[in-house]
């Protein structure tokens, strides 16, 4: 399968919530993502796949936007402060939250 082993930045669409199915799809093609939320690419929510997520599988999600985002792993639910990047590692088929 073709796929970017470049760094690569993603942005949703302003006001939509980013799926399971979409953040799989992505992960899929780009091999280090970054999901940036910023004002007029905001999203309230973004859902992090289970099914189909190899091993070891690292994601950042970075806020700029002045309105809250909520990064739902499957088991918990991830606040990203203004301005921070937090980065999520799949690990014995969750994802985790590392410090």
């Amino acid at each position: 399968a073709w796929r970017t082993n470049y760094p690569q930045t993603i942005y949703p669409l302003n006001k939509l919530d980013m799926t399971e199915e979409f953040v799989k799809s992505q992960l899929d093609v780009i091999e280090d993502l970054t999901i940036a939320v910023e004002n007029g690419h905001w999203a309230r929510y973004i859902d992090l796949p289970i099914e189909g997520i190899q091993e070891g599988r690292v994601l950042k999600v970075v806020r700029y936007s002045t309105w809250v985002t909520e990064v739902r792993t499957g088991e918990s639910s991830v606040r990203i402060n203004r301005g921070e990047m937090a980065t999520f590692a799949f690990t014995n088929g969750v994802w985790k939250l590392q410090k």
